[in-house]
């Protein structure tokens, strides 16, 4: 998209979109325009309607959205490399100017590694593949979905008692071989306490160490986005050595036995400032609007699927076990693809 007219008409639009909406409330992203052909010695090549130099664009997108989860930050990146001076698309020099002018180059060197290795490669075929998949040939798709469509939601705090969030369904569930692309996220359960000075307390039911848990939590998934390792790293900090949930040094024990201790000074810091308060305050909201109370309760597309209380499942209509999560998971994903399908052919026809 990154050369295209009708694109950076189209992203124009949806940057307006972006500024009036809550990001954590929709699943936004981008689906890039191109073609696939297998070479002879098994290797995958994309050709870009309008030559390699927009392949290149679109993977300094892909990658720098890779490293800069935060939609208004790497959409704020696209729309700028695609207007400030387009015929530059392609350049990494460019890109890194980019980057600087939105003050977001903190982590650049990570971004053009992954866009001038076999990494940034990968992300365009998988984009593409995603366009092919769903049929569409005009530039641009934008697919914006509740951030809880395609999800399995476990509603949970940090803290080891909490005996219900220890299951390893979940864990299995992610893992199965095949399973749709799916957002995945956690909300904490916890009171909120709205302050005269206009600050916000969060009160977790067992205490300072588990509101210190969940904080350590949420910021490594901020910093390492791939469900994978984040939800490795959440599943690692309960059960490893529970009674030291709350301690930063803990956390970064796990996070080294999962090998995974790569940016955790940026999580540490996320941690133990008001970045990381902030994310438990919206994470902790979010638990409170879905009127949430019993720790663990999954929900797949908006509806509550089951709840474990008491290390019992129940609640749980369509089964409890992991390949009824996952049967689940792919009815929802077929259901939301039929439904985006719809609207885009309504909305351009």
């Amino acid at each position: 998209m990154s050369r295209c007219p009708d694109a950076i008409k189209c992203e124009s639009v949806f940057a307006d979109v972006l500024n009036r909406v809550n990001t954590n409330e929709v699943q936004f992203s981008l689906s890039y325009i191109g073609s696939l052909q297998n070479s002879p010695d098994g290797n995958i090549t994309v050709t870009c309607s309008h030559g390699p130099k927009e392949c290149e664009g679109s993977i300094h997108q892909l990658c720098f959205k890779k490293y800069n989860p935060n939609p208004r930050i790497w959409f704020g990146f696209v729309t700028a490399l695609n207007s400030k001076a387009p015929w530059r698309i392609g350049e990494i020099d460019y890109a890194r100017e980019i980057a600087e002018e939105i003050k977001a180059a903190g982590n650049f060197q990570l971004v053009a590694q992954c866009a001038q290795s076999g990494d940034g490669q990968k992300l365009l075929i998988a984009s593409v593949q995603t366009s092919l998949d769903a049929k569409i040939r005009n530039s641009n798709m934008y697919l914006l979905t509740p951030a809880f469509a395609l999800l399995l939601a476990s509603l949970v705090g940090a803290y080891a008692p909490l005996g219900d969030v220890k299951s390893t369904k979940p864990v299995d569930v992610i893992r199965t071989k095949g399973l749709p692309k799916v957002e995945l996220s956690l909300s904490y359960i916890a009171n909120l306490q709205e302050n005269p000075d206009g600050t916000t307390t969060v009160i977790c039911k067992h205490g300072e160490p588990e509101c210190a848990g969940n904080k350590q939590e949420l910021c490594f998934k901020k910093h390492h986005p791939d469900r994978h390792k984040w939800f490795t790293f959440v599943n690692a900090l309960n059960t490893i050595n529970p009674p030291r949930i709350g301690d930063i040094n803990y956390a970064r024990e796990v996070a080294r036995t999962i090998g995974a201790a790569n940016h955790f000074d940026k999580v540490a810091e996320c941690a133990q400032s008001d970045e990381g308060h902030q994310l438990h305050v919206a994470s902790v909201r979010h638990t409170l609007r879905a009127k949430v109370t019993t720790s663990c309760t999954v929900f797949i597309d908006h509806q509550k699927r089951c709840v474990v209380d008491g290390g019992a499942w129940r609640e749980c209509p369509e089964g409890s076990r992991v390949e009824d999560f996952v049967k689940s998971i792919r009815e929802a994903a077929k259901h939301r693809l039929t439904k985006a399908r719809k609207l885009f052919y309504q909305f351009w026809n």
